[in-house]
């Protein structure tokens, strides 16, 4: 079995509000399994917070928190501050800080030392979007006809495409999406009902060689329910959602990099600029309706050019979304086999051919 399972799941750490659900740590002797826990693993779970008869006992932690105001700020050579006039579209909008997306301290210290206060609150990945690209058509005819423009775009979805043959005169294109999100990324899809989801994840447990997984639902509720569901079945996991307080955010995060658990389920906050190498399987428990949120999805497995597999549980009102999904991405989702060849999410099996051919 590929993910280590027990018989009796235990809710650790702050019960609904951190999300972290787990079971104790058994030896396993599965593809996925890893028997006994190594020292560091071993280490790493001491130095985590406990839950002890409904008391908190804090112990020395592996990873930093990032919070508004620690002594790391003071430290920084921040450049003159912008006295711009900011107008109403940026002061009258609650935007987030930069410390709520989970990013490293050095990472962090280069944006504040570069004079960059706070992200922006206007969603520039919304521009082209059915309700905004008309008034983008109409700024545009009020430029000069002797102009330039640079289109960024995380993807290249066919309004992108549309919007540059429009309005950009012979543009130099540099196209990276295939190499840096598709490439050596397996898709599958299960057609399934609503209500044999679960149990075809049970199945994906049981039979992936999972290192680590994400499995995405599309709403929060749905991801503490299939949070608890996986801990019932035997199976540790972790939750995160935009509703949860952002230092369970940040703990969650953290822990689940280091490899202090094996599954994390959560909504599409976890979809953009969250690298994590160990994971190569990401698991579409709700499937998305949008080509970009599909793709940044399904861009978490398979990082820093390692393999990855893409599993999307499909239902009957599923179907239109997942042909348009594939026209506008130019990619082919396959049905899922009886037996999915672990060279193709596995690193070591993908190894293995090369060595045999050797004379």
């Amino acid at each position: 079995m590929s993910t280590a399972r027990t018989e009796n799941p235990v809710i650790m750490g702050l019960s609904s509000q951190n999300g972290q659900l787990r079971g104790p740590v058994k030896p396993s002797g599965g593809p996925g399994g890893g028997g006994t826990p190594t020292q560091q693993q071993m280490n790493q779970l001491k130095n985590t917070n406990t839950i002890n008869n409904g008391t908190q006992q804090q112990a020395q932690s592996m990873t930093t928190t990032i919070k508004p105001g620690d002594d790391w700020k003071k430290t920084l050579k921040l450049p003159p501050k912008d006295l711009r006039i900011k107008t109403s579209d940026v002061t009258s909008t609650k935007g987030n800080e930069f410390e709520d997306y989970c990013l490293k301290r050095e990472l962090l210290m280069g944006i504040f030392e570069m004079g960059w206060e706070k992200p922006s609150p206007i969603q520039a990945d919304k521009l082209l979007s059915q309700d905004f690209v008309q008034i983008m058509e109409d700024i545009i005819l009020t430029l000069p006809k002797n102009r330039q423009i640079l289109l960024y775009s995380a993807t290249f979805p066919l309004s992108v495409q549309k919007f540059m043959n429009s309005h950009l005169q012979k543009p130099y294109e540099i196209n990276l999406m295939e190499e840096l999100t598709l490439k050596g990324v397996t898709q599958y899809y299960a057609y399934v009902t609503e209500r044999q989801k679960v149990h075809c994840l049970n199945t994906l447990f049981s039979r992936l060689q999972i290192n680590q997984s994400i499995i995405f639902c599309n709403s929060s509720q749905r991801v503490e329910l299939l949070a608890k569901k996986i801990s019932q079945l035997g199976y540790s996991c972790f939750y995160i959602h935009a509703k949860m307080r952002q230092e369970h955010r940040n703990r969650v995060f953290h822990d689940f990099r280091n490899g202090l658990c094996r599954n994390l389920v959560c909504t599409d906050l976890f979809t953009r600029g969250i690298d994590i190498q160990a994971v190569n399987v990401v698991i579409n428990f709700d499937f998305p309706k949008l080509a970009e949120t599909y793709l940044h999805r399904i861009g978490r497995s398979g990082r820093f050019g390692h393999l990855g597999l893409a599993i999307n549980l499909i239902t009957y009102d599923d179907r239109f979304n997942l042909k348009s999904i594939e026209e506008q991405l130019g990619t082919e989702i396959k049905p899922i086999p009886s037996n999915i060849d672990k060279s193709l999410y596995v690193a070591e099996y993908h190894s293995e051919p090369v060595e045999d051919d050797k004379p």
